[in-house]
Order: structure tokens, then C-alpha cells, then sequence
């Protein structure tokens, strides 16, 4: 009578431990940080990002976005992120090295806007300050065209060129948009001289210390927001001039020519195969690919 009496007891406490409610896990923040407007490329891809998460691990990660700098300068926000105050951030240069455990996702090509001439051939940029991303090899690719470039934060660009401290800047025909330097430029030359890729990165203390089927679903659904930034990314290329030029009738959009611009960029090969490990055997691949 006794024993069954004690089963009862234990199989009351049992029952109880199951049905009382369990402390939730506190949810996991992502501060996700980017300096491109509320309209550009990367704040639609954070979205798509933030978005398709919340759909397979909304009730354990929120994903919050900040852009136009709000949690700063790139430099500022690699800082943040080893120090643990920030998750994520989506650099707006291509960083010196890269690990592309998250994929890649579409910043583009760049093209070039000023506001004193039209640029055709890599001699118009002769004498220009266009604002470049602090990163070396913008700086030496703009120096070979002629260009005297400046280095500065996206965030100061826009009143930089209505002031006139720099002559125009190059950017992604998206990022233009976004941060609406049409409104301040005279001319838009399609360039295309650069291409850069955006890669999501994120704190590595922070990162291992997240469960691992958390860190499995934030890694496959940022390579597969890659394909989103790439499509997204080309339909914005075949939308965007139309879009600028009805909101500034006065800016000016020319092609230019690639082939003198090809040419100029010969010391540019030269200096990264010699300079860049495996820099030879990139050249050669990306050469091969053009059409």
C-alpha cells in the first residue's frame, strides 16, 4: 500500500513538472549594421535576410537593421563587432581578406558621377577628386586614370559633393540611388570599372557561441539570400538610370569607352599578380570570362 501510495506521489510530481510552464530562452538579437540608404541593394538584402530568418527561427532570432551608418563607419563597425556590441554587418568595401562561410552577396559594378564633364575615356578623369572607399586599390586604380581620389565615409558623400569639397564619387548604380547622388551630379558615365561583391560578416565570439543548429539555418539562408541580392541586384541595373534621370532632368548619362579603359588598367594587372597571392591565376580566370 505504501509503495503504491509513493508512485502516486512521484507520478503527480511528474505530471506537474510538465504541465507548469518552462522559462523560454531569451531570444537571440542580431544587430545588423550597413551604410547604404533605405533604398539601395543592401538594405533590401538585410530585409530579405532579416525576413526569411524570422520565418525559421522567429521565435529564437530577430534580426534588426540598421543602415545609413547608424552603428557607424566601416571601420568603426569591425571595431564594434570584435568587441561584441554588434552581430553582423555588411562591409561596403571588399575587406582584405574574406571568408565566405556566409556566401556572397551583389554590391555591383561601379560607375562614376561628377559634376564637371562627361567621362568617355579614362584621360576625362584627369585632375577629378572623385571620393573613393578607403581601400588601396581603388586608390591606385582612380590614380592610373588620372583621378586624384579621396578617400572618405559613405555618410559624408552626399553633402560633400552639394558643397563641392569633392568633384563626384563611384559607386553601384544602387548605391547611387539609395543615397541619392543624382540629385547632386551633373553627369552619370557607366563605367563600370570595378565590380564588388558584399560579403555578410560576423563576430567570431559571437558566432561559435550560438547554438549549432542556429548557426546552420543563419548560414544557409544568408548563402541563399545571395541569389535574391544578385537578381534584385540586376533588376535594379535596368531600372535605376530611367529612375535618375526623371527625378533630375538635368543629369546627363553616357556610356564610355571599355576597351581604352581595359587598356589603362594593364599596370593595375601587373602590380596585383605580382602583389596579391594568386593574384596572376585571378586575372587570367576573369579575363577568360569576357565575352
Amino acid at each position: 500500500m505504501r509503495n503504491l501510495w509513493v508512485t502516486g506521489v512521484v507520478l503527480v510530481i511528474l505530471l506537474t513538472s510538465l504541465l507548469l510552464p518552462t522559462h523560454a530562452q531569451p531570444k537571440i538579437i542580431i544587430r545588423f549594421g550597413h551604410d547604404g540608404g533605405l533604398e539601395s541593394l543592401y538594405q533590401r538584402t538585410a530585409q530579405e535576410f532579416a525576413k526569411r530568418l524570422d520565418k525559421e527561427l522567429g521565435a529564437r532570432v530577430e534580426v534588426r537593421v540598421f543602415p545609413n551608418s547608424q552603428v557607424g563607419t566601416d571601420e568603426e563597425l569591425i571595431r564594434t563587432l570584435r568587441g561584441g556590441a554588434l552581430e553582423m554587418f555588411l562591409p561596403s568595401t571588399i575587406m582584405s581578406a574574406v571568408d565566405d562561410g556566409f556566401g556572397v552577396w551583389e554590391n555591383g559594378f561601379r560607375h562614376v558621377t561628377n559634376n564637371v564633364r562627361p567621362i568617355v575615356r579614362p584621360d576625362d578623369l584627369r585632375g577629378l577628386k572623385p571620393r573613393i572607399p578607403r581601400s588601396a586599390w581603388r586608390q591606385r586604380t582612380l590614380q592610373v586614370y588620372g583621378a586624384n581620389p579621396v578617400p572618405m565615409t559613405f555618410g559624408e558623400v552626399y553633402k560633400s559633393l552639394r558643397v563641392g569639397v569633392i568633384d563626384g564619387q563611384e559607386n553601384p548604380l544602387a548605391q547611387i540611388w539609395g543615397a541619392k547622388f543624382y540629385e547632386v551630379q551633373r553627369y552619370l558615365s557607366l563605367t563600370g570599372h570595378v565590380y564588388t561583391p558584399a560579403y555578410p560578416t560576423a563576430g567570431e565570439r559571437w558566432w561559435q557561441a550560438l547554438p549549432p543548429d542556429v548557426r546552420t539555418v543563419i548560414r544557409r539562408v544568408a548563402f541563399e539570400v545571395g541569389d535574391y541580392s544578385r537578381a534584385e541586384g540586376e533588376r535594379l541595373d535596368s531600372s535605376l538610370v530611367q529612375q535618375m534621370t526623371k527625378a533630375n532632368p538635368q543629369l546627363k548619362v553616357n556610356d564610355v569607352d571599355k576597351k581604352a579603359f581595359v587598356i589603362a588598367s594593364a599596370a593595375l594587372y601587373e602590380q596585383f599578380a605580382k602583389e596579391v597571392s594568386s593574384g596572376a591565376d585571378l586575372i587570367r580566370l576573369v579575363q577568360s570570362l569576357r565575352p
